[in-house]
């Protein structure tokens, strides 16, 4: 089970130097950024408004802190084609097995997935988040013939005990988000076909797994 620290986790605000800063505090498994790209570069923005934020970071400077910490790092990526881009500078860095893709990932952007993986949002499929469409969401995904699809990415409230009974069923992994309250995270990770939690309070997180929570 891996708990995945939420953009701003902790009150720390989005994409920002004092997030990842605090991070380094705790005993996390991954953090999660926004990408977005302008004028050839790609900058951690959840808001295209954000792009214009002359102190905005760079990819480069998220991946050197990931380098440093040996995270996995959540790539939520705001707009199709960045896939490419983001790992060749993950490749660069020699992160690439660190990377995890989330966000608007499109058909395109899964020939460019030679590296990291990927957890595919709802948006991604035809089909409704529901336990009866599990065989199918499942189907779908092995049409493209890439392991490193490692299942799907879904809100919380999607996650129903018969959504995730058909998943584990079905061996479809799920990425749950944004999971913000402690009585949701000991039902979320109850479920064995979940594989990661992201949430803004990732201490609680790592205390309901029983895990350490500070370094």
């Amino acid at each position: 089970m891996m708990i995945t620290a939420h953009g701003g986790a902790l009150g720390t605000g989005r994409n920002t130097p004092l997030y990842f800063a605090n991070m380094e505090n705790y005993l996390i498994d991954a953090i999660e950024i926004d990408l977005r790209k302008k004028n050839g570069r790609i900058y951690l923005a959840h808001s295209p408004f954000y792009l214009c934020n002359p102190h905005k970071l760079t990819l480069t400077q998220a991946f050197e802190a990931v380098k440093k910490n040996g995270w996995t790092v959540n790539c939520d990526v705001k707009r199709a084609g960045l896939v490419k881009a983001v790992l060749d500078e993950a490749k660069r860095m020699g992160i690439e097995d660190n990377i995890l893709f989330t966000g608007s990932v499109s058909k395109a952007d899964l020939k460019n997935l030679d590296a990291g993986c990927v957890y595919l949002n709802a948006n991604f499929f035809p089909y409704k988040m529901t336990e009866k469409n599990v065989s199918n969401i499942k189907k779908y995904i092995e049409k493209f013939e890439n392991p490193r699809i490692k299942g799907i990415n879904i809100n919380y409230k999607c996650l129903t005990d018969d959504f995730a009974a058909e998943c584990e069923k079905e061996n479809l992994k799920i990425s749950v988000y944004t999971v913000d309250e402690p009585a949701l995270i000991k039902r979320v990770v109850s479920y064995s076909a979940v594989v990661n939690v992201t949430t803004n309070i990732p201490d609680k997180g790592l205390e309901i797994l029983g895990r350490g929570v500070r370094k």
